[in-house]
């Protein structure tokens, strides 16, 4: 197999993926996002992580973690809750 055939194997493959889990994620109603950021919740290991961290870690503007965060909350994913300090929210789950 040549190199431009296994790069265009790979990029179908890819988006058969990308495809199956978009179709999973809605079956569950989660967008990709909500499930990116989920999952780094996770891997911050903790059981309380301040939101202004989560923006760091993941490059998200504080509007889409904090949209993103909410629909979370509502679908019973994560628990918030203001932290001492105005600016800071600290998520649990």
């Amino acid at each position: 197999m040549s190199d431009g055939n296994l790069l265009l194997t790979l990029r179908q493959i890819n988006i058969c993926l990308g495809l199956y889990e978009s179709e999973e994620l809605a079956a569950n109603e989660m967008t990709f996002a909500q499930a990116f950021l989920l999952n780094e919740i996770f891997l911050m290991d903790s059981s309380c992580v301040c939101s202004t961290e989560l923006c760091e870690r993941v490059g998200f503007t504080r509007s889409s973690i904090s949209r993103t965060l909410k629909e979370l909350r509502k679908n019973g994913y994560v628990k918030m809750k203001m932290a001492k300090t105005i600016t800071a929210k600290s998520i649990s789950f």
